[in-house]
């Protein structure tokens, strides 16, 4: 437990900058007969086994730290390290789809959309002031930024209601690049979109 409070702690500074997901396994490779002991009847039963998995909780300084740790037979060991290798190839697969769902529901779910467009908006922000500038506007500026996902697109509300700004927006061919890499990069879309008014009501 000791060892796996290390690992964990010391991930941060192992991968700086870095995203990680980490799955660790607990592992105590027993040399010596291991046996499970059933107390269902009135007479115990003794079983020999090949291995035990074992919910443990522990204080480590001073966090209560819980952990499912595998206690295995020596000779059974080349077996089990199998084993959690082909499961940390299925957890693999599924935090990949985890991972891409989480960033499909920008197409479904408002708090998503609300967390990209608040990480969009600085670089968005200065994007459009300079589309703005392109087209001699120089005048006009854009302070806020959202999201929304209607008919099979993604709409980059901005708080301006002019049908001409917004048609620069839409038009600016620098911008719709700059856009798509963008959305690409933090939120990983890569459907159609388009900018929109942010109607306050």
């Amino acid at each position: 437990m000791k060892a796996l409070d290390h690992e964990i702690e010391a991930v941060a500074t192992r991968s700086k900058g870095k995203r990680r997901l980490y799955l660790f396994s607990l592992l105590s490779v027993v040399d010596a007969p291991m046996v499970d002991v059933s107390y269902a009847r009135k007479k115990p039963n003794a079983v020999e086994v090949e291995q035990i998995s074992h919910l443990a909780r522990y204080m480590v300084r001073r966090r209560d730290l819980s952990a499912l740790i595998h206690f295995v037979r020596s000779d059974k060991l080349p077996k089990f390290v199998g084993a959690l290798s082909n499961l940390a190839d299925l957890n693999a697969k599924q935090m990949a789809s985890l991972v891409r769902t989480a960033y499909d529901a920008i197409r479904s779910n408002s708090t998503v959309r609300a967390y990209f467009a608040e990480r969009l908006k600085p670089r968005f922000v200065w994007r459009i002031t300079q589309c703005f500038q392109r087209n001699e506007r120089p005048s006009l500026t854009v302070v806020d930024l959202g999201l929304d996902y209607e008919n099979d697109k993604l709409a980059i509300l901005v708080d301006t209601y002019d049908e001409d700004d917004l048609a620069i927006l839409n038009a600016d061919k620098v911008l719709k690049s700059e856009s798509a890499k963008l959305l690409k990069e933090i939120a990983q879309y890569e459907g159609d979109f388009a900018f929109d008014s942010d109607i306050p009501f």
